[in-house]
């Protein structure tokens, strides 16, 4: 039973990669291969990243014959990545799945629906953290001088290492539920709760490398601290410098608390799932009706479908924040934000309106709310086609939430940037235009490829809004887009032109493509909607 439960929950996840086609006639296809490509890409990026810290770490610390610290600092690290990884979805995964209510009405024990949910958190953090223990080991064996079966005891600690990301996030998502099961505005605190973690998350990485300098001057002390408060990361580190008994010790912590956490889970699962399916109580007020126009009514509709759900805030409107965080900043370290955001080392000059704009329009393409509207609609998506809403009217309102949710950020961090680089008034308004203009850009982008690639079919939300070919394809293609505007840019200056005559030039061929667009989503765009 327990490796039923298991395949179900993989085809499930497979199945939704490849746009609700099955494993055996979409493994070799198209988006298959996309998000290989893309994996690959992943892979070599934070290869970069994390080559760079475990060389910064790996040489002093194996001289000083500290080999257990180096290994046990970079599982910290990738402990913490996996976390940042499967925190946002362990919540979901566990107690918002729509196949919930089926599975616990079968005679399938509680924990092993419980321990099948939390076997596909752990995936998700083993993926995070092999992709950052990979280099630390590859460049361990360059540089130590650990015997070749230490190897063996290396790989087994980096495999069952993610369990500590996997009881962090399940304590989290376990405490979440319990918060959300007893206030109102669940999601708005999910999402507050959230951006604190992110926070963290950043802090600690713009000040990674002083940290690393911190450890190596101070490292007995670091290793005295990290004996007794740190004892699980002690023992990997020992095991994997070759220690036998920590081994041991290691692995059973591991499943001891792969144990407990499945226990505690289990506990309560019953509960909290049904809870998180209700509605808090709330007192009803008659008032008097107010009639709104077709088009308020499917944009309300959209617009509290978002607001009302954790996963789609965080995952979907991150750029919104990201916009936010970077206006607010440089509202008070304009100068700096410009030097170190935005890589223009001299300060701020006559390019920096052409610059503020591609970053602002790539902070924009981080939103992906249309990339999966069609999605969330799920099996009920026939209940707008039986309305006499014409699909155009439909479209108009997942794209104007897309734009507000996304425009208004954009055009409060553009005006932060042209404030902060003394751009005069005209400049400023061709900058939000043409920001503006993007954005309704992203919008019908993610609208066409959810209608290209829709999962309709997911279990929990966090199918249809991250694990979707759509929503990479709509982040990725305003990039590509973004580049060519970067070059067009770029070959105008050469000859001469003006900022505002390369901004208005930018505005006009994102228009021409939006035409083109505009026109596909009416005709072939409303028939493929009716198909769904």
């Amino acid at each position: 039973m327990l490796i039923t439960l298991f395949k179900k929950q993989v085809s499930e996840l497979l199945s939704n990669m490849l746009g609700g086609k099955p494993l055996k006639e979409g493994f070799f296809s198209i988006r298959m291969m996309i998000y290989l490509l893309l994996g690959f890409y992943l892979f070599i990026l934070m290869f970069r990243v994390f080559y760079g810290m475990a060389a910064s770490l790996c040489q002093p610390l194996v001289e000083a014959g500290n080999d257990w610290m180096y290994f046990a600092l970079m599982g910290i690290m990738a402990t913490f990545i996996g976390v940042s990884g499967s925190l946002f979805t362990a919540n979901s995964t566990i107690y918002h799945a729509r196949d919930n209510e089926f599975l616990l009405s079968l005679p399938i024990p509680q924990w092993m629906i419980v321990f099948v949910r939390i076997a596909m958190i752990y995936l998700v953090s083993a993926v995070f953290e092999i992709m950052v223990m990979f280099p630390a080991l590859l460049l361990y064996f360059v540089i130590g001088k650990a015997p070749i079966w230490a190897l063996a005891f290396q790989m087994v600690c980096v495999l069952v290492m993610p369990v500590i990301a996997v009881a962090v996030a399940c304590l989290i998502g376990w405490l979440s539920a319990v918060i959300n099961s007893k206030i109102r505005q669940r999601a708005i605190f999910s999402v507050f709760t959230s951006l604190a973690f992110i926070g963290v998350f950043y802090y600690v990485y713009w000040n990674l490398y002083s940290y690393i300098n911190l450890i190596i001057a101070n490292a007995d002390a670091v290793g005295g601290v990290m004996r007794i408060a740190l004892f699980p990361f002690y023992q990997m580190g020992l095991a994997s410098a070759g220690s036998p008994i920590a081994f041991v010790i290691f692995v059973a912590m591991m499943a001891a608390i792969m144990a407990i956490v499945v226990s505690l889970v289990s506990s309560n699962f019953v509960e909290l799932a049904a809870k998180t399916q209700t509605v808090a109580k709330r007192k009803i007020k008659t008032t008097s009706g107010k009639t709104n126009s077709l088009f308020m009514a499917l944009y309300k509709k959209e617009f509290q479908r978002f607001t009302s759900s954790t996963i789609s805030m965080m995952s979907c409107g991150l750029g919104s924040v990201m916009m936010i965080a970077i206006g607010v900043t440089c509202m008070f370290a304009g100068e700096w934000i410009i030097i170190n955001f935005m890589g223009m080392s001299k300060g701020p000059d006559e390019n920096l309106p052409l610059v503020a704009m591609m970053v602002v329009c790539m902070m924009a393409a981080m939103n992906t709310i249309t990339a999966s509207s069609i999605s969330l609609e799920g099996k009920h998506i026939w209940m707008l086609k039986v309305f006499p809403i014409s699909p155009w009217q439909i479209f108009k309102a997942k794209i104007a939430v897309h734009v507000v949710i996304t425009g208004i950020p954009a055009v409060f961090c553009t005006v932060a940037f042209a404030v902060a680089g003394k751009t005069d008034l005209i400049t400023m308004l061709y900058m939000i235009i043409a920001a503006l203009i993007f954005v309704c850009f992203c919008a019908i982008v993610g609208l066409q490829c959810n209608l290209r690639f829709p999962n309709l079919s997911w279990t929990n939300e966090a199918q249809a809004v991250k694990q979707n070919m759509s929503v990479i394809i709509a982040t990725f293609a305003p990039w590509g887009m973004l580049i060519i505007l970067a070059v067009v840019c770029a070959m105008m200056r050469i000859m001469g032109d003006p900022v505002t005559k390369c901004l208005t030039a930018s505005m006009a061929l994102v228009m021409a493509v939006m035409c083109l667009q505009i026109n596909s989503l009416m005709k072939r765009g409303a028939e493929r909607f009716m198909e769904l």
